[in-house]
């Protein structure tokens, strides 16, 4: 008869599960932390330099552009939002050319011209409605438009109901 313990062995057999167990948690680590990584540098990078440059063009940088790099879908979103920079440098250049062109007829003609934005506010004024007013044009701009003459209410009939005829 054989009078042996295996508290020797079991306990061997339950270090080395619990080695085992430490090792695959650990490469189980490692795996998630290259992982992330990689997502990182390939995806979540590129969309933060895109969303910069987006950000960069909102406040006025319309010479900005992102590298293009791959032809992954990232790669094609660099290549699309380069794409809309060119077309909005081409539109912004057309819209200075036609801003400048009426501001000289604007300037240059022979009537009074006042011109206000969407909020109403006076934002360009010519020689010829200086004259008309006897007011400078910071004068009339800082007045406001509904103010160029002394009598608010005629300004607004007139918008409202025309131009009387006696003043054409």
């Amino acid at each position: 008869r054989l009078d042996t313990s295996l508290a020797a062995v079991e306990r061997d057999i339950l270090k080395s599960r619990q080695e085992a167990l430490a090792i695959l948690a650990l490469a189980l680590l490692v795996t998630v932390l290259a992982t992330g990584y990689m997502l990182g540098r390939i995806v979540v990078r590129p969309i933060e330099k895109v969303t910069y440059a987006m950000a960069r063009i909102s406040g006025g940088d319309h010479e900005y552009k992102v590298a293009e790099r791959g032809s992954d879908e990232i790669g094609r979103m660099g290549a699309s939002f380069n794409t809309m920079v060119t077309e909005l440098q081409r539109t912004d250049g057309n819209f200075r050319r036609e801003h400048d062109k009426l501001t000289t007829v604007i300037e240059t003609a022979t009537e009074g011209m006042i011109v206000t934005d969407a909020t109403g506010s006076v934002v360009l004024v010519n020689p010829a409605a200086v004259e008309l007013l006897g007011k400078s044009a910071e004068k009339i701009v800082a007045a406001g438009f509904f103010d160029i003459v002394e009598d608010r209410g005629f300004i607004e009939d007139c918008l409202r109901l025309g131009i009387p005829r006696d003043l054409d």
